[in-house]
């Protein structure tokens, strides 16, 4: 008998279940509007997410586009110094046309001359519109060698 009623109190209870399920269903909405409701929720923070997502992405092109422009500054500086380094540098250099108007021996001369007046190789570069190295040259080729200066080969 008491196996009985165990049958007895599952059946009841099963048909309970099935009444109060169908009490529910018919005084709650339906769950497809509660999934419809979620549905649009999720659809509006996707929406919010994406619009933060794109936010940050301007900033990021904004700063990109900023920073080439400083970096492009700064190479159109280096780029400004290096001519007028490459000008300052050129002024150094002598015109062909110039060279030929110089004989040799008038350009020795024309050096030792300002050498004893007391002019540097730097100015005397400027003056007479050589490179210093040239001038120095010539300079070092009037003197003797400290080889034959030094050595009394004559007597």
């Amino acid at each position: 008998m008491g196996y009985n009623l165990v049958w007895l109190g599952f059946i009841l209870g099963c048909v309970a279940g099935f009444f109060i399920a169908g009490w529910f269903s018919r005084k709650h909405p339906p769950l497809e509007t509660f999934f419809l409701r979620l549905l649009n929720l999720e659809n509006r923070s996707m929406r919010t997410d994406t619009r933060v997502m794109l936010h940050e992405l301007h900033q990021k092109v904004e700063n990109l586009s900023a920073k080439m422009q400083r970096m492009d500054a700064q190479l159109q500086d280096l780029l400004a110094a290096k001519r007028e380094k490459a000008i300052s540098a050129s002024s150094f250099l002598v015109n062909p046309e110039q060279k030929e108007g110089f004989n040799t021996s008038d350009r020795f001369a024309e050096i030792a001359s300002l050498t004893k007046e007391g002019f540097s190789a730097d100015e005397i570069a400027q003056r007479l519109n050589l490179g210093r190295g040239e001038v120095e040259l010539i300079l070092s080729l009037g003197k003797k060698p400290s080889w034959v200066a030094g050595s009394n080969l004559d007597s």
